[in-house]
């Protein structure tokens, strides 16, 4: 827990706090109080001292246990069931985060109270209002203590950790004895173990040691003391005291019915949920969502079942009491997942933003982009790519740099905004032996040492199947144009390509899929530089471009077109022009309705026009602006199928470094119609996978990019709107003319040439 949540808590989360405790538990006191519920030796009460009603005492108790085992949140357990959601970053999942742990907090003082009073009524103590004074005095001085010696202590044992060195086992034990001496006093106090032991962790700070703590003590609690304790519950709950017939002798020690014990705890859990429901009123907020916050406070743990097994321990629960209990704790905490699941809508509203693609970008504007790794393999060519990019002052290069690591085990689905310089040693065991912490470094080192560059280093633990999510929300949270992807396979020190994982092609295609920026895939062949930056500064970076035309396309050459800025790029764009003899398209068969083949004739008919001039007005615009550049060179190639296309490649010079090619899903030409068919790698478009390929011999890098157009997200921008529009026109004019049959025909034969 970090106790930095109650700083500056807002009136929102006072009021969840203390709705979703108040409400359920005045209400499961009032109830109990309705139908008689009490404890098995309320019969049998002898009066403890004479200025007290007989049986207040006992009533008080019983109350309080029945009203806490309901009315408590786990927020241990909450914080994991939203980071599987992926909600715990979001509004509601801070606000509930919040709310549950000071829920738990004052749970655990309430706790302490009807410790000190059941004690007061088992050891038959006289005078047992000033018992009670004295243990909740005892129990103040205890916290006090806790502030004034133990928190400095931690402290002065953080800082005597070296940075990035692990803690000693000097250090560590004494926290450990300690925590267990914490535990014995506040029992020896009259306070239970179980809060000495919660208090002593809460005055230990965020640092080493507490990463330490948990790292080494986590799997043994978790994985062995934990399932002891539940085993030690189950083994304590007589299912058939739910539906046997009581003695007689047992009847009267309860006579608690079922079902009005059933009511009461069903009306405690619809208030823990109403409480939810009823902050999303008062601050209007969807009911959904209130319903889901309600759900989610609903949760239960350890501390619930503390509760019940000390109650029984002390005989103020009867075995039917304490089994109904336990049996509603377990029926919440397996319905309140798919509940909330259920009730929770991740409705993400669009983010409006325009620089959805670089070639939409001011030329020397900011460029905003995501760099996803795996592992650290991925990271030299990425920085590699990011050197390249030409960062200046003038037009700098903001970093998102993403380490996508996959959900094993007992880990939670998170996503972690490191700060600059944390520890991030709670993400060590799951990616890896410090993986993490080189991977930021190599980062952070990057952005120390080049100019125009800024990193924020983040992490995201989840499923392959939602990893493409992450993705893509950071890209369209932190407004990015460009989306950085590693390929799915990595080269071997003999220069074949292997596959590290084939989910992470899973995860490349749906980010294709649903990116709300362009994407590239980045096939790294030993792209030059890498962490080395700073060493190859005056070595020259060789780049060509293949330029076939379409969106794909001319944000391969915008994104070029920044690098030839940089004084160590050279680039080389080759534009491929269909020629006389090019093979027609495929076009409707002529044996369809007249109006179905016209329609789509002008449908293609447009489209190609629109592209084809956009196309041209991009490359002069390109060209005009480069034309004094000595390190670019611009060159066109003329082909009629896809051989010569593949044979054009062949002839370039083996030189290059990198290769950027558009994916090209979107536009379809005769130049390389037949390699889509023996593609190995579709999602490279037809150029990427030939280029990726091993078989195809090139050894450079390759960068597939797909450009982000307006239709991908509802509807084409007001300029490409106009131009269809415009273009259509055109087109219609001209069948009208004539017969549509004949004139489609002949227009097609002889080639679309703008």
């Amino acid at each position: 827990m970090d106790l930095n949540v109650f700083k500056g808590m807002g009136m929102k989360v006072f009021a969840t706090a203390s709705i979703s405790m108040a409400l359920p538990f005045f209400v499961t006191v009032l109830t109990s109080r309705t139908f008689g519920l009490k404890s098995p030796t309320f019969d049998n009460h002898t009066i403890l001292f004479d200025q007290m009603n007989k049986g207040v005492l006992e009533i008080i108790t019983f109350t309080l246990f029945l009203a806490l085992s309901v009315s408590v949140t786990a927020s241990p357990l909450l914080a994991r069931l939203m980071a599987e959601f992926k909600i715990l970053s979001t509004d509601i999942g801070q606000l509930a985060m919040s709310a549950a742990i000071a829920n738990e907090m004052i749970g655990w003082v309430l706790f302490t109270l009807s410790v000190a009073m059941a004690d007061i009524e088992r050891e038959d103590k006289q005078y047992s209002w000033y018992w009670v004074l004295s243990v909740l005095l005892s129990a103040v001085l205890f916290v006090v203590a806790c502030f004034l010696l133990v928190q400095p202590a931690m402290s002065w044992v953080t800082r005597r950790v070296p940075e990035g060195q692990p803690i000693s086992n000097t250090y560590l034990g004494s926290v450990l004895i300690s925590a267990t001496a914490a535990a014995l006093v506040a029992d020896m106090l009259g306070i239970h173990a179980a809060f000495g032991a919660f208090f002593f962790g809460l005055m230990i700070p965020t640092g080493p040691v507490a990463v330490a703590i948990i790292d080494r003590t986590e799997d043994f609690v978790v994985s062995f003391l934990l399932p002891i304790f539940f085993i030690h519950a189950g083994l304590r709950t007589n299912l058939t005291t739910l539906w046997m017939e009581q003695p007689a002798t047992e009847m009267l020690k309860d006579s608690n019915k079922n079902q009005n014990v059933a009511i009461v705890l069903t009306i405690a859990a619809a208030c823990k949920v109403l409480s939810g429901v009823l902050v999303a009123v008062f601050f209007s907020m969807p009911i959904l969502e209130g319903l889901t916050l309600g759900i989610l406070l609903s949760t239960k743990g350890p501390l619930e079942m503390i509760i019940a097994i000390l109650a029984l321990h002390m005989n103020i629960f009867s075995q039917r009491m304490y089994a109904m209990i336990i049996v509603g704790i377990v029926v919440v905490m397996i319905v309140a997942s798919p509940l909330a699941q259920l009730t929770h809508q991740p409705y993400r509203p669009r983010v409006a933003y325009k620089r959805r693609n670089i070639q939409r970008m001011k030329h020397e504007g900011e460029l905003r982009m995501v760099a996803c790794v795996h592992t650290y393999r991925n990271v030299p060519s990425i920085i590699s790519l990011l050197h390249i990019s030409n960062p200046t002052r003038r037009s700098p290069i903001s970093v998102y740099a993403l380490h996508l690591i996959e959900l094993s085990g007992r880990a939670s689905a998170m996503l972690v905004v490191h700060n600059p310089g944390s520890k991030r040693a709670a993400l060590r065991r799951k990616g890896g032996p410090q993986q993490n912490e080189q991977i930021m470094s190599a980062f952070e080192n990057y952005e120390l040492h080049a100019s125009g560059i800024s990193v924020q280093p983040h992490t995201a633990v989840s499923l392959y199947s939602s990893m493409h999510q992450d993705i893509c929300n950071i890209a369209e949270d932190r407004h990015a144009t460009l989306i950085v992807l590693p390929f799915h396979k990595v080269q071997t020190l003999s220069g074949d390509m292997e596959t590290v994982n084939p989910s992470i092609r899973v995860v490349n295609q749906k980010v294709f899929a649903e990116a709300p920026c362009s994407v590239a895939i980045l096939i790294d062949r030993g792209l030059r530089g890498g962490s080395r930056f700073t060493a190859t500064r005056n070595g020259k970076h060789n780049i060509a471009v293949l330029f076939f035309g379409g969106p794909d396309d001319r944000e391969a050459l915008a994104y070029a077109w920044r690098m030839a800025e940089h004084p160590s790029v050279s680039l080389m764009v080759v534009r491929f022009i269909q020629g006389d003899n090019v093979a027609a398209a495929s076009f409707p068969e002529w044996g369809q309705s007249e109006s179905s083949s016209s329609t789509m004739a002008i449908n293609t008919a447009e489209d190609d026009s629109l592209e084809w001039q956009l196309d041209d007005e991009f490359v002069n615009e390109f060209r005009l602006k480069i034309i004094d550049k000595e390190s670019v060179v611009y060159t066109e190639k003329v082909a009629n199928n896809s051989e010569e296309t593949v044979a054009e490649i062949r002839t370039m010079e083996a030189c290059h470094d990198v290769y950027i090619v558009g994916r090209g899903h979107k536009k379809k030409t005769p130049l390389t119609a037949g390699l889509a068919e023996w593609s190995e790698y579709p999602e490279l478009g037809a150029i990427g996978d030939l280029l990726a390929s091993d078989d195809f011999g090139v050894k450079a890098s390759v960068l597939v990019v797909q450009q982000h157009v307006a239709d991908q997200v509802g509807g084409d921008s007001a300029e490409v709107a106009s131009r269809k529009e415009s273009s259509r026109k055109s087109v219609l004019h001209y069948l009208n003319k004539a017969d549509h049959r004949t004139q489609i025909r002949s227009f097609f034969n002889t080639g679309w040439n703008g």
